[in-house]
């Protein structure tokens, strides 16, 4: 068994004292006693330090317990934070990355727009160029072949002028007269001069008779064939200049409402980019925050957990001392009370043990029955002190010291001495033991009450924390069952949409059909009416000014058929994109959702067996606190409830264990 130094030297010196009062001086209280009591002082002050460093340490353990506790919670709630960061962190990327190809998209699809409607400038303008040049060559034609038909009409039984065949030969140098047309003309020439020649010889013959007679015309025109072949000619190039208008307003048609598409592409275009590029940048910020939020979380846990491990091993190595030092304290506690047995033992020869005081080997020589004036004093001096302390120890004494013989009284008075030291000693244990006992009850009281109402307390947060957790996770999934709800809906939406649109596309395009055939009735018939080309050209022109006349208004109508197959066409596909963005964001916010979800139901379940564990602990700490109550009613009596003072009793004890000393010198 181990000992501490402290009290090996300690029993050294006792015993050293001891030997030397017992040989120096003839004090009653042997050596072996004040020994004893020195031992059982030490014995009492022991186990006084042991109840003590309990507290101390009751107190080191319930602050390890409690920050390790607070710790623990840090890092779970910190850990939750950083998978919901994570989880948002992750969401923006993706709706960035949707955006950013959502942008490119639109952006190449906005670049080849423009480039599709300066293309379609640059066509434009150039069918513009050459509808202007063959209109302006058919009208020229058709306004020269009309004037020499009409001059060759005129003149057809005179004889032809040379202005009227000047104009007939400059129709060759038309480009849009065919080469056949030309060999006729030139045909016509040739048959010209040879009439002209035999109606000159006529001419000659003739002259007298034709004195006498008026004159008939000697010529006669061979016309009437290149008439027929320019008339015909002339109503090809009429035919030719409609067709050419036709063609011209359908292609400036077909440019407006491409243009038309084109720019509302652009405009739609240029409008989802710039929305999506703030979306971009409103996700960049977010994620930017969240990303700064992630990192100083993680490096507050990594602290955490480094603090936490730091204070764990500091806790076990306080813990592993305490419980060395405990050992220690019970082993010397042992050998103190071993110690004491050894010296109470009555078979240990101990010779200064029955020594008396230097005076005392005369006492036998006094007669049984004498009393001495030592005895009388001695007894006088007993009933003094008890009636001034009011003690019936003395008193009792003083009274068997009357009648006494001498050598009896004397041992009486040591006999007396010796028990009141040791009740002395019994109620200084007894202090102690109250002391103790009632220093740490009062801790372990106030300790479980202030456990019980935190375990208390934590148990409301918990179960705050659950039906807080329940109610989001409610919410979660009502928001996750909305979103499919409103997804489906919105795909059945987009489905009648659809339909719908293609519905109207292909009325849209079967209208055109029908009106482009009425159309085509109608300027067939008025080209076959007399005068057609005129009728026409006004019609025309009136439908280029305002949109009057039959003509125009089907043509004002096909355009609108046209506009609405046009502006279906874009609607349907701006829609069917809405959708898809719809179906996007309706993904990532259910991905999310679902994440958090079971997140949520983790931290749920956790802090649910946390409420367990912790309603546990309550009930146990409660059963601590029953216990030291209990406890603490059991030390009232002998503790609280005593009646005299400690202090008085003590008082008390030593006047007497003194008038005793007094009263064995007054014998001496």
């Amino acid at each position: 068994m181990k000992s501490s130094p402290c009290f090996v030297l300690t029993i050294a010196l006792v015993c050293a004292s001891a030997v030397a009062s017992a040989s120096a001086s003839a004090s009653s209280v042997t050596p072996v006693t004040k020994v004893i009591q020195l031992l059982e002082g030490m014995a009492a002050n022991g186990k006084k330090e042991k109840k003590a460093e309990q507290v101390q340490y009751a107190s080191q353990k319930q602050f390890c317990s409690d920050e390790s506790t607070a710790k623990k919670t840090a890092i779970d709630d910190a850990q939750e934070k950083i998978d919901s960061l994570k989880a948002g962190v992750e969401k923006n990327a993706a709706t960035i990355a949707r955006h950013t190809k959502a942008i490119a998209e639109t952006e190449k699809d906005v670049a080849t727009w423009t480039a599709d409607t300066k293309a379609a400038k640059n066509v434009r303008e150039l069918e513009k160029a050459d509808f202007d040049k063959t209109y302006q060559d058919l009208s020229e034609s058709i306004d020269a072949v009309g004037r020499a038909v009409a001059l060759l009409k005129k003149q057809a039984q005179d004889t032809p002028q040379a202005s009227s065949l000047l104009q007939v030969s400059a129709l060759k140098n038309l480009a849009l007269v065919p080469d056949s047309v030309k060999t006729s003309i030139d045909a016509f020439f040739q048959q010209e001069d040879e009439a002209l020649s035999e109606a000159a010889a006529d001419l000659a013959l003739n002259s007298a008779e034709d004195a006498v007679q008026p004159a008939a015309n000697a010529y006669e025109s061979k016309s009437s064939g290149i008439v027929g072949e320019l008339s015909s000619l002339g109503e090809q190039f009429t035919r030719q200049r409609e067709a050419s208008l036709k063609d011209e307003a359908n292609a400036k048609n077909a440019y407006s409402l491409l243009t038309q598409n084109f720019a509302d592409q652009i405009k739609q275009g240029n409008g989802d980019s710039s929305a999506k590029s703030k979306a971009k940048a409103k996700a960049a910020q977010a994620k930017s925050m969240q990303a700064g939020e992630l990192s100083a979380t993680i490096k507050t846990m990594g602290e955490d957990k480094k603090l936490r491990a730091k204070l764990v091993s500091s806790c076990q190595q306080k813990a592993a001392a305490f419980e060395s030092r405990q050992q220690l304290r019970t082993e010397e506690l042992e050998a103190v009370e071993k110690a004491v047995s050894i010296m109470q033992n009555k078979d240990n020869k101990l010779s200064f043990l029955a020594k008396e005081n230097a005076g005392a080997s005369s006492f036998p020589q006094l007669r049984v029955g004498v009393k001495s004036p030592a005895q009388v004093q001695t007894v006088a001096y007993l009933h003094k002190r008890a009636a001034q302390i009011n003690s019936p120890i003395l008193l009792a004494l003083a009274s068997q010291a009357s009648s006494d013989p001498f050598k009896k009284i004397s041992r009486m008075i040591k006999e007396m001495i010796v028990k009141l030291v040791q009740e002395a000693s019994d109620e200084a244990d007894q202090k102690g033991y109250c002391d103790g006992e009632m220093k740490t009850n009062k801790h372990t009281r106030q300790e479980k009450t202030n456990q019980v109402e935190a375990l208390t307390a934590e148990i409301e947060e918990v179960k705050a924390t659950v039906s807080k957790v329940g109610s989001e996770l409610t919410e979660l999934s009502a928001g996750v069952a909305e979103i499919d709800e409103s997804l489906a809906q919105a795909t059945s939406i987009r489905n009648e949409e659809k339909a719908k649109n293609k519905g109207t596309i292909k009325d849209a395009m079967a209208a055109q059909a029908a009106v482009d055939q009425a159309l085509t009735v109608l300027r067939d018939f008025y080209q076959k009416a007399g005068d057609a080309t005129d009728l026409i050209q006004e019609t025309f022109q009136g439908q280029q000014a305002g949109g009057q006349g039959v003509i125009g208004m089907l043509e004002v109508i096909q355009s609108d058929f046209a506009r609405l197959e046009s502006d279906t066409t874009t609607g349907e596909e701006t829609s069917q994109k809405q959708y898809e963005d719809l179906v996007d964001e309706s993904k990532v916010d259910k991905t999310t959702k679902s994440v958090a979800i079971e997140a949520k139901t983790a931290k749920k379940q956790k802090m649910e067996q946390r409420l367990l564990t912790t309603q546990d602990d309550l009930s146990g700490t409660q059963k601590e606190l029953d216990a030291a109550l209990k406890y603490f009613e059991k030390l009232k009596p002998q503790c609280v409830d005593a009646g005299v003072s400690y202090q008085d009793t003590v008082q008390r004890r030593k006047e007497e264990i003194a008038s005793l000393q007094e009263a064995l010198t007054l014998l001496g």
